[in-house]
């Protein structure tokens, strides 16, 4: 990427722009898109290529964008609390490493009528298992998103569950749209400082938010669910019985799923299940607005955005 720092803003502010979502000069140089360490985006930068709304930066419709940022951001509260209070009871499942929240919520970006984006890191070997158990709480719990819902208010979607021994994302996916997955994501329960592998084994984000990694790898350096040693111990027996049992439940599982295939992607070591895959319209969208605003783009950064 051989962008200038004020390309990297204006690509910045561009991709932000499709979410609607206008940003403040420290979440700006948060999320800066460059591969390597550059000079700082002053304020005097940001003020000649972005319109500017009380203290937000945005490239057109800045008004309306920040009133709508902060009607999401008091809706997001809500759903935030929720979902702490449904990590904490996820969290005395033995199988589950991590709960965190993806997607608009993440960013405090959530409409009020959205649903709440579950992303699930199991124990080894347990992926399946993991789902049933994890789905089974949200049912008795009155919060689980199943398909053909329509009113999905504050109901928990699991999107993602990922197997702790596959923590890398396929390279055919690593691209800006992943990178933001990744980083974005805020995790509520870390067991076994699941999350920092987690991050270490997506250092390939790097090449596209060099910032936004490093901050993470500094923030959750020491956020971690201590457990004592008698409750690790019972984890991990409880672990080794049910992975008897992981093979048929897998297939009871796909056995149910057939009739409802949409956009899944089902691997040995993740699970996505995604009710509209955004990824494709987002990407071309960036690309569109990319060459609109003057963004040289080279073929690496172009290629991993198609």
């Amino acid at each position: 990427m051989t962008w200038t720092v004020r390309q990297s803003v204006i690509a910045t502010l561009a991709y932000a722009h499709l979410f609607d979502y206008p940003l403040t000069h420290e979440e700006l140089q948060r999320w800066l898109i460059t591969d390597t360490e550059k000079d700082t985006a002053s304020l005097a930068l940001l003020r000649r290529v972005a319109q500017c709304h009380e203290g937000y930066f945005g490239l057109s419709r800045i008004k309306d964008h920040v009133r709508q940022r902060k009607q999401r951001f008091h809706a997001s509260q809500e759903k935030m609390r929720i979902a702490n209070r449904v990590a904490k009871t996820l969290s005395y499942i033995p199988t589950i490493l991590l709960v965190g929240v993806s997607g608009g919520l993440a960013m405090n970006n959530a409409d009020p009528d959205d649903d709440i984006d579950v992303f699930i890191i199991s124990a080894p070997r347990v992926l399946w298992i993991t789902r049933l158990l994890t789905l089974c709480v949200l049912e008795l719990l009155g919060k689980r998103r199943k398909f053909g819902d329509t009113h999905v208010k504050n109901l928990i979607c699991v999107n993602m569950i990922m197997d702790s021994n596959n923590l890398d994302l396929p390279h055919e996916e690593r691209d800006l749209y992943s990178a933001h997955e990744v980083l974005q994501m805020i995790p509520l329960v870390n067991k076994r400082n699941v999350y920092q592998v987690f991050l270490r084994e997506n250092a390939w984000v790097q090449r596209y938010l060099y910032y936004a990694w490093q901050q993470n790898m500094v923030a959750y350096k020491d956020f971690n669910d201590r457990k004592n040693r008698t409750i690790c111990a019972l984890s991990d027996i409880f672990i080794a019985l049910v992975r008897l049992f992981e093979y048929p439940v897998k297939h009871m599982q796909l056995w149910y799923m057939r009739r409802h295939k949409t956009t899944e992607k089902i691997t040995d070591g993740m699970l996505r299940f995604h009710p509209k895959d955004t990824r494709a319209f987002i990407k071309q969208r960036y690309i569109s607005l990319l060459r609109k605003c003057k963004i040289p783009l080279d073929r690496r950064f172009l290629r991993s955005l198609k």
